[in-house]
C-alpha cells in the first residue's frame, strides 16, 4: 500500500517537512471526512469500508509526525478488529440471507435487504457467537482501555502532539483525530446495536429467525477477536513499558536495525503530560460508546430519524457522502467522455468505419471481376474445361 513505501522511504520522506505536513493534514482530513459519512450509513458493510478510510487516515497522520512504525502498529491492530468486523458482518449477512429466503419461499411478498441494519435488530438471541465477537471488535476500534486499538490509536493521537509547536500540521493532526476518535466511537456502537440489540425488525420476526453460522466461519471470528484483545501488547506505550516492551518499535525501529526511520522530537513530554494523554483518549472512547449506547439503545433508528431532522441539510450532506461520486463524475468522467465522443468522433467515422467500409469496398470489387467468370452459359464452361484439359497436358509434356 502506499503507507508501506512511505515508510520504507521514511529516510528520504523525513528529508522533506513540508510534504510531511501535508500528508499529516491529509491523514487528518481523510479520517475525519470519512468518520462523518460512517455515521449516518445504514448499510453495515459501508459503515465498515469508511470505517476503513478513516482508520487509513489516522495511519497516514503518524507517517506525517514521523512515526512511521505506529503506523504500521495500527495497520497491524487494524488488520485484527477490522477483519473481525468484515467477518462479522458477513455472518451477519449470511443470516439475513436465510431470512430473505425465508420471506420469499413463504410468499410473503418482503423484499428485504440481507444488508441493511434498519431491518435487523435482535440478533444477539440467534447469532451469539457473532454478536460478542463483533462486540469486542467494536470495542477495540473504539479506544477502549488495553484493547488492541486502545493501544496504537493512542499512540497515534500521543506522536501528533509531541510533534506539535501549536497549532501546526501535527497539532491540527491531533485535534481532528480526538474528534474522529470520539466519531469512531460513536457509529460503530450505533453498527452494533442496531444489528444486534433490541427487537428484530424484518417482517414476520416472530416466525422467521435466523441462525448461527456454521464453526467454519465462526472460529475465525473467535480467533481475530482474540487477537483484537491481545494484540496491542506489543507496542506498549513507553510511559507503561518504558521503551523496553515495545517489540514493534524493536521490530521496525531503524536504530535497531530496522528499516523504518522515526523523526527527532524537539523537548520531552513528561509523564505526567502522557498520562493525561491516555486518560484523554480513554475518556474519549468511553463517552462515545456510552453516549451512542444511550441514544440508540432507547430509540434505535427513531434516533437518526431525529437527527436527520434536525440537522437535515447537513445530515444528507454527509449521508450522500459529500457528494464525491456525484462531483467526480461531473467534473471528470462526463467531461471525459463528451470530449472522447467529440475528439475521436472524426477518427472513429474516418479510419475505424473507414477501414471497416473499404474492406468491404475491396472485395465488392474483387466480386464484379469474378462474375465476368460465372456467365451461366454451358458453352463457356465447357470451353473453359477443355482449355484447362489442354493446358494440363502440354504442362505435363513438356
Amino acid at each position: 500500500s502506499g503507507l508501506y513505501l512511505l515508510a520504507r522511504l521514511s529516510p528520504l520522506v523525513l528529508s522533506a517537512p513540508a510534504i510531511m505536513a501535508v500528508i499529516a493534514i491529509v491523514g487528518a482530513t481523510t479520517a475525519i471526512v470519512a468518520a462523518t459519512i460512517a455515521i449516518t450509513q445504514n448499510d453495515i458493510k459501508k459503515v465498515l469500508a469508511y470505517s476503513t478510510v478513516s482508520q487509513l487516515g489516522y495511519m497516514f497522520v503518524a507517517a506525517g509526525v514521523g512515526a512511521f512504525f505506529v503506523a504500521i502498529f495500527h495497520v497491524m491492530t487494524h488488520a485484527f478488529f477490522k477483519g473481525c468486523l468484515f467477518l462479522g458482518s458477513g455472518s451477519v449477512i449470511h443470516g439475513m440471507h436465510e431470512v430473505e429466503h425465508e420471506l420469499e419461499h413463504d410468499g410473503h411478498g418482503h423484499h428485504l435487504d440481507p444488508q441493511d441494519m434498519r431491518t435487523m435488530g435482535g440478533l444477539k438471541q440467534f447469532m451469539p457467537s457473532t454478536r460478542m465477537t463483533y462486540l469486542i471488535a467494536t470495542l477495540a476500534i473504539s479506544g477502549i482501555p488495553l484493547l488492541a486499538g486502545f493501544f496504537s490509536k493512542d499512540e497515534i493521537l500521543f506522536k501528533a502532539f509531541e510533534a506539535s509547536h501549536g497549532f501546526d500540521a501535527a497539532g491540527f493532526a491531533w485535534v481532528v483525530g480526538l474528534i474522529t476518535a470520539f466519531l469512531t466511537a460513536v457509529y460503530m456502537t450505533r453498527s452494533y446495536i442496531l444489528t444486534f440489540e433490541g427487537e428484530p425488525r424484518w417482517p414476520h420476526a416472530d416466525t422467521i429467525k435466523p441462525h448461527e453460522s456454521p464453526w467454519q466461519m465462526t472460529v475465525p471470528l473467535w480467533v481475530l477477536a482474540g487477537l483484537s484483545i491481545v494484540g496491542g501488547y506489543i507496542g506498549l506505550p513507553g510511559v507503561i513499558a518504558h521503551g523496553d516492551w515495545n517489540w514493534i518499535h524493536h521490530f521496525l525501529g531503524a536504530e535497531y536495525g530496522g528499516p523504518v526511520a522515526e523523526a527527532a522530537v524537539e523537548g520531552h513530554v513528561s509523564l505526567g503530560v502522557e498520562w493525561g494523554l491516555i486518560a484523554l483518549g480513554s475518556l474519549i472512547a468511553i463517552v462515545g460508546v456510552a453516549l451512542a449506547w444511550r441514544w440508540f439503545s432507547s430509540a434505535g433508528i427513531a434516533f437518526d430519524e431525529r437527527i436527520e431532522a434536525r440537522f437535515g441539510s447537513l445530515y444528507r450532506f454527509w449521508q450522500g457522502k459529500y457528494y464525491f461520486d456525484e462531483a467526480y463524475d461531473k467534473v471528470i468522467v462526463r467531461p471525459i467522455i463528451d470530449g472522447s465522443e467529440r475528439g475521436l468522433s472524426p477518427f472513429d467515422k474516418y479510419v475505424v468505419d473507414g477501414l471497416v467500409n473499404g474492406v468491404a469496398f475491396f472485395w465488392r470489387g474483387v466480386s464484379f471481376v469474378m462474375r465476368y467468370v460465372q456467365t451461366g452459359l454451358v458453352q463457356s464452361y465447357a470451353a473453359a474445361i477443355v482449355l484447362g484439359v489442354v493446358l494440363i497436358i502440354w504442362l505435363m509434356l513438356s
